[in-house]
């Protein structure tokens, strides 16, 4: 019996995905990869070959795969940050990496030793790194983040890194065109293209959505595809830039996307414990895939498109073997010619009425057709005469009685309903155990006097787009607030008869987790903030003590 139902645990994990692609697209997963440090998976890649995979996470570790056995080959540490992007050079013996840490390196994998460490210049005091790519001929290595900037540094050369760009926002993600003459960068909800030849940059117009999060090329040139931290996938052309469009696709935070080998699907994470792939040409998705236990934000299709790999909170790597076959519209298309003309043969004469105006017109001259065509109207006059005559009085009183629904006013009363958002879980003391399943941490205490709680609160980081909302016990007394840099004040009536709690949830994080506030009494000193944090996992939380 043991034995049965592992089978079907097995069956179920390795089946647990669905769509929309009528059988067009499958998935079937081959194996999974245990994080070494069993730390989320923030970001994985291929090497050109397909035969291995590098992956990151929170551990600082950088571990390299077998993808052929699943096999642990290396783990690099040097890192001493959340490792946000790598990249493999094209003879896959090197691997470069960026961190938060501000540090740009450079690895022999045959070795497993570093080669070479560069810094990214800082910038308002803001050093993390967020990407880095080789040059066409791998002699530089082009890295930005946080500072807003676009370096670039010679490999091999001890020479400070050269800062090409300069913006108003952070510098997220990058890739170099197939055709080797440009490298697109994203600024904000911008992208930038530096023409190899000249140096120039060209800035793009704004894209209508909010951070561009990750950027990347279809093989064939003639596409960018990109994903937005309103949860949308972006595309460009190229290298007409100019037109673009996008597709809400997931919800709102970061992901990375990524082009089938034959440019006909994108996948993207960012969609709970699953991800998604979609049709490039049609724009419709063909399949959502799930398998893992926690949130997806990074996955890859292999260089040789039979397999895609994804990473999750989990601390999972799982690949699974790609089955797309594409329905073939063209053959559909002359179907239809045919058909038209056994309708033409057989059922024309019904239809010199309602279909084409041409055949009445060559009939006219003719007197055979003129005493026809009376015919034919007669029956329809009959019908239009009959109709009216007895249902008329009988629809007019049905018509009275509709208004009488009217007072469905009731529709309205349910308007409102959307202020339930929040999904509050009370324990028999009233106390609050999560809030839409995210579970709440006590991390201090808030002293206070009387009744009434007042507190200010303010982004403790960069503003970069955090929105939090505020519970006091189990109700909302700040609701989807973007923090700023001055000061919100809110304030709430507690009840010194039970325990009493100041919750904070984000509703929404900026480029990254978790979204930071801090909360400090009305007129306390800078020193004396508290600092509290909460992601879409959990809700830091702070109990109210009487003075």
């Amino acid at each position: 019996m043991k034995k049965l139902i592992c089978l079907l645990c097995f069956l179920f994990a390795t089946h647990t995905f669905y769509g929309q692609s009528e059988g067009a697209l499958q998935l079937e997963q081959i194996r999974s990869f245990t994080f070494s440090n069993k730390g989320k998976v923030e970001f994985l890649t291929f090497n050109e070959r397909g035969n291995r995979i590098a992956s990151v996470g929170y551990g600082h570790v950088i571990n390299i795969w077998d993808a052929n056995s699943g096999n642990l080959i290396q783990s690099l540490q040097g890192h001493e940050d959340i490792i946000n992007h790598l990249t493999f050079s094209k003879d896959g013996f090197r691997l470069a990496s960026a961190s938060t840490d501000g540090t740009i390196k450079l690895w022999d994998l045959e070795t497993g030793r570093e080669m070479q460490s560069f810094n990214n210049p800082i910038h308002f005091k803001q050093k993390a790194a967020y990407f880095v790519v080789f040059s066409p001929d791998e002699k530089h290595l082009y890295f930005g983040g946080k500072n807003a900037k676009l370096c670039r540094a010679e490999i091999g050369s001890k020479t400070l890194p050269e800062i090409l760009f300069l913006g108003k926002f952070h510098t997220t993600s990058a890739d170099i065109s197939p055709d080797k003459r440009t490298l697109v960068f994203a600024c904000g909800n911008k992208l930038h293209f530096l023409n190899f030849a000249t140096n120039e940059i060209e800035e793009s117009s704004s894209n209508g959505g909010h951070y561009i999060n990750d950027i990347h090329f279809s093989h064939d040139g003639n596409l960018l595809g990109g994903w937005s931290q309103e949860g949308s996938l972006r595309f460009w052309k190229y290298p007409n830039h100019k037109d673009n469009w996008h597709i809400p696709a997931g919800d709102k935070d970061y992901s990375y996307v990524s082009f089938s080998a034959d440019d006909q699907l994108i996948a993207h994470g960012n969609a709970g414990n699953m991800f998604k792939i979609w049709n490039v040409k049609t724009k419709k998705l063909e399949l959502v895939a799930a398998g893992h236990q926690g949130k997806v934000k990074t996955l890859a299709f292999s260089p040789n498109g039979k397999y895609i790999a994804s990473g999750g909170y989990d601390g999972k790597v799982i690949l699974w073997g790609v089955n797309f076959k594409p329905q073939e519209e063209p053959k559909e298309e002359p179907k239809p010619e045919p058909v038209v003309v056994e309708k033409k043969e057989t059922i024309t004469p019904p239809k010199v009425l309602t279909s084409a105006i041409t055949p009445p017109k060559i009939e006219t001259p003719k007197p055979a057709p003129q005493k026809s065509l009376p015919l034919k109207e007669e029956p329809k006059i009959e019908v239009v005469a009959e109709v009216p005559e007895p249902e008329p009085k009988e629809k007019i009183e049905v018509v009275k009685e509709v208004p009488k629904p009217e007072p469905k006013a009731e529709v309205v009363k349910e308007i409102p309903k959307p202020k339930s958002a929040y999904a509050v879980d009370l324990n028999e003391n009233g106390f609050v155990k999560s809030i839409n399943g995210r579970q709440i941490r006590i991390i201090g205490t808030l002293n206070i006097s009387g009744n009434q709680v007042v507190v200010d609160t303010w982004d403790d980081g960069e503003v970069d787009g955090d929105k939090i909302s505020v519970f006091l016990n189990g109700e909302c007394i700040l609701d989807k607030y973007e923090l700023l840099a001055d000061k919100k004040r809110i304030s709430g009536t507690v009840d010194p008869s039970k325990d009493n709690y100041l919750i904070v949830y984000a509703y929404n994080v900026g480029p990254k987790a978790p979204a930071v506030a801090a909360i400090a009494k009305d007129g306390a000193e800078e020193d004396d903030k508290i600092r509290i944090t909460a992601d879409y996992h959990y809700c830091e939380a702070l109990k109210i003590v009487w003075e």
